[in-house]
């Protein structure tokens, strides 16, 4: 009888250290266990996280937590959030033989996140939204279940255009779906989203391509930069092969090879629009101004609804000291796309501009539009500095007059960018 309370005693104590142990703060689960929760995290991810989307949130046990705090007793039940999803479609359902790219937009910044596959989908870990430490807010900070109310995320393609999820929106559900026509088609344009020569590309070369993509995508740029080139060497005529080499090329940081790896594409494809930006982009790194005076505007022939290359066009000419063409180019860019993201560019250009030709007042309003809409911009504090200079000299009046504040227009709505 002793013997057996004694055995009993001991279950009881060992089931009671076990609990106790369970509920202890200092003691690991196994790493091996995982269930699901529904939750949104606060803050971005340290670690690259898990999951397949859909909103669910697995926590699991190690050290290597995903930084979110504690959802369950012990240290290592941390919050690892599945990466944020999508897929993007063309419409009437299509799937472009071009990859599109995704991008998260904030008011006058891009940030590029990630590539589609061929089939359309794509996932973003959460290590890639640092940025929105960073990201330009709007008029304060938000936490990330409410997300940047003024930042969104849309799918580029060059020669369509996008509509934009709000941000929150996809921070919260973890999946968005950017729907058939999340992408539409600029009529009336000559340039070429999709290089004929992807069409007639033969089998191998597209398979040694999309290889390539999917190694770039996981930002192996080194075995994406491989692929590529056995792609170009398989069809030299791969145009979209050698965008995707020099792109490559350029995440690697190479100092050769990456203009003539873009310079092939559009040698094989003048049409073809994804090879001027970065051509353009190069050139204005180089300071080559003339050079990307004259890329920009052959790309404008190709799409002139391209309000980017419209601001590296009128940048182009200012550097050169044209002034009356650079104006010209921004105040196209302005006038042909209301209420687009390169907007603050282009008015802080503008601004530029015309102090130069010295009429200070007329600047002093389009910085005054970059400042309402683009308050805690990088280039916020040089144009509120500038301004008090121009007052003190008595350049532009000691206060804005109502016509002109009445000129400042609402560049971004403060719920979608």
């Amino acid at each position: 009888m002793k013997k057996r309370a004694l055995v009993l005693g001991c279950l009881l104590l060992a089931f009671a250290v076990y609990a106790w142990s369970q509920r202890a703060p200092g003691r690991s689960r196994s790493s091996g266990s995982s269930s699901p929760a529904r939750g949104v995290p606060s803050s971005p991810a340290r670690s690259s996280g898990g999951g397949s989307g859909g909103g669910y949130v697995s926590y699991g046990g190690g050290s290597r937590g995903g930084g979110f705090g504690s959802l369950g007793p012990g240290r290592s039940r941390q919050f690892q959030p599945p990466r944020p999803t999508g897929r993007v479609r063309l419409p009437g359902g299509g799937i472009s033989p071009e990859p599109a790219q995704i991008q998260a937009v904030c008011p006058g910044r891009i940030y590029p996140l990630t590539y589609c596959g061929l089939n359309g989908r794509f996932s973003v870990p959460w290590s890639d939204l640092n940025f929105l430490r960073f990201a330009p807010r709007w008029r304060g900070y938000y936490p990330m279940a409410g997300g940047y109310s003024a930042c969104g995320v849309r799918a580029f393609l060059p020669g369509y255009y996008s509509r934009t999820v709000p941000l929150s929106s996809w921070l919260s559900r973890g999946h968005v779906q950017l729907g058939d026509n999340s992408l539409r088609r600029i009529p009336g344009i000559e340039g070429q989203t999709v290089s004929f020569t992807t069409l007639a590309a033969p089998k191998e070369a597209k398979k040694t391509y999309k290889k390539g993509l999917n190694y770039y995508r996981n930002k192996k740029y080194d075995k994406a930069e491989e692929q590529f080139a056995l792609a170009v060497d398989e069809y030299p005529e791969y145009a979209a092969a050698w965008a995707f080499l020099g792109e490559s090329r350029l995440a690697l940081g190479r100092e050769s090879g990456v203009r003539e790896a873009f310079e092939r594409a559009l040698e094989i494809d003048p049409k073809y629009l994804k090879p001027h930006r970065f051509l353009i982009e190069k050139d204005i790194e180089d300071q080559d101004w003339e050079r990307a005076t004259e890329l920009a505007k052959s790309a404008l022939r190709l799409n002139p609804f391209d309000t980017t290359v419209r601001y590296y066009l009128g940048l182009s000419q200012y550097k050169s000291g044209d002034l009356d063409a650079a104006a010209a180019s921004a105040r196209a860019g302005l006038s042909s796309r209301p209420g687009d993201l390169v907007q603050p560019q282009l008015n802080q250009l503008l601004g530029l501009i015309l102090a130069k030709q010295g009429k200070h007042e007329a600047a002093a309003v389009r910085y005054r539009m970059v400042l309402a809409e683009w308050p805690n911009s990088t280039v916020a504090p040089a144009l509120r500095k500038q301004l008090v200079e121009w007052r003190a000299s008595g350049l532009i009046a000691q206060t804005a007059s109502k016509s002109s504040m009445r000129q400042i227009p609402q560049l971004f709505s403060p719920k979608r960018p």
